[in-house]
């Protein structure tokens, strides 16, 4: 399709390219292929408006008004294209599969727990018992939080989720319970709820913990 759209296809690969192996800011765009910010935005722009590319801001951000701008490929076949078959084609044309092969192997945890993180962001709202008007994820200069949830009555929602061979315990709540702090929205009069989604489960004590606050959800999501 981006064939058909564009003429400067090698720019546009580059530029998908870079996001997908992490350069997701434009600054840190530009400065990975050492191009000017402005020269960027209109490609962006064109990769956006043909749904390729879509604008992440903090939850609590106004989208049109915030330089807290963060850009992502919206297709997962796409994203894993350019991180493995794009860069590496060169490795591809010599039939050397090892090193590419090794290359997803080490870095494949770390690939899919972004998916992971997607998967349990859209199945918040199967989780909860109130309504939410608005999903999406937060994030400053120090801190980052998985899933953050809006809702009516000033409620909200805070998830974090965790793609890995051990189960979560109670360090993980009281590290989201703390990052929640740092999120200014209707500080004094909100009711909190924590939900944690795990590949692989929780610990007794965090289990125990859910029995006697109710405004914690626990979701394990193989």
């Amino acid at each position: 399709m981006l064939q058909e759209e564009v003429n400067d296809l090698s720019r546009y690969f580059s530029i998908l390219n870079a996001i997908s192996i992490g350069h997701t800011k434009m600054s840190a765009i530009s400065s990975y292929l050492q191009i000017n910010a402005g020269g960027l935005s209109p490609y962006i722009s064109k990769l956006i408006d043909l749904d390729i590319l879509e604008k992440e801001v903090p939850i609590t951000e106004d989208i049109e008004n915030t330089k807290k701008v963060l850009y992502k490929i919206k297709d997962n076949y796409l994203k894993f294209w350019f991180s493995y078959v794009y860069p590496y084609q060169s490795y591809l044309e010599i039939e050397n599969l090892t090193y590419i092969k090794n290359k997803i192997e080490n870095e494949f945890d770390l690939y899919v727990s972004k998916i992971y993180e997607d998967l349990a962001r859209e199945s918040i709202w199967e989780n909860i018992t109130f309504p939410l008007f608005k999903v999406g994820r937060w994030w400053d200069k120090n801190t980052e939080i998985d899933i953050v949830g809006l809702g009516e009555d000033n409620k909200i929602i805070f998830g974090e989720c965790k793609y890995s061979k051990k189960s979560i315990g109670l360090n993980i709540l009281k590290e989201l319970k703390d990052k929640s702090k740092k999120v200014i929205w209707n500080k004094d009069k909100r009711e909190e709820y924590y939900i944690l989604f795990s590949k692989s489960g929780f610990s007794k004590d965090l289990i125990e913990l859910t029995k006697k606050e109710s405004n914690i959800i626990l979701k394990e999501m193989a």
